[in-house]
């Protein structure tokens, strides 16, 4: 079956309350036991994650302009951000209201949103729009549609990660995406790409230009 034949043609919400309770009931715990700590967003490691903000960001001239997080979790993107003396307009938004009070406590200084679905965020319109870590529980239909929607709601461009499938062993109960297939979805929306699988075995970045 072509992965593409799965992607929705509706305009059907992408963030179903299914999925928004599944996500609240696996990270608000986390968030309550580890507070601003790596562990509240189910990552291996701090340094890893780190690694993939420099990928993403890399890939965008994200100073001086309005950078949009989306799945900012407790607000890590936005620490980096200030540690490298981040000098445009940051939104972080997240579904886990945990995370964003989190975040809010944590970084006072820059914007959290609690949201319900994307389309709360077209009166943004930033410059760059990123995503990182957040389709790790999602199925390839969801994962297709929120690229699109994603790339859409963005000027100049939207950069995403996501866990690959060229990982030897894939975790079980994680989305892993074929980073070809991927690609050559992306490509039906925008032929200005760039690809990256270098920074870490089991993970790809890429971004989407206007």
């Amino acid at each position: 079956m072509n992965p593409f034949d799965q992607v929705s043609k509706s305009s059907s919400e992408v963030i179903t309350s299914d999925y928004k309770s599944k996500m609240v009931s696996h990270y608000k715990p986390l968030v309550s036991k580890f507070g601003f700590d790596y562990r509240s967003n189910d990552w291996g490691s701090d340094e890893g994650q780190v690694k993939r903000y420099k990928v993403l960001l890399e890939l965008i001239q994200y100073q001086n302009f309005s950078l949009l997080d989306v799945g900012c979790g407790i607000g890590h993107m936005a620490s980096f951000l200030k540690s490298n003396n981040f000098t445009g307009t940051y939104l972080g938004v997240d579904i886990v209201p945990a995370m964003i009070s989190q975040a809010k406590e944590k970084l006072p200084e820059y914007s959290f949103q609690l949201i319900s679905s994307y389309s709360e965020l077209v009166s943004f319109k930033p410059d760059f729009t990123v995503a990182s870590g957040i389709f790790t529980f999602v199925d390839q239909e969801m994962f297709f549609q929120s690229i699109s929607e994603l790339f859409d709601l963005s000027n100049k461009a939207f950069v995403f990660n996501a866990l690959s499938s060229w990982k030897s062993v894939p975790e079980k109960n994680e989305f892993h995406a074929d980073p070809l297939v991927t690609l050559q979805y992306c490509s039906t929306i925008t032929k200005n790409l760039a690809f990256m699988h270098n920074y870490l075995p089991h993970d790809f970045t890429i971004a989407m230009y206007k």
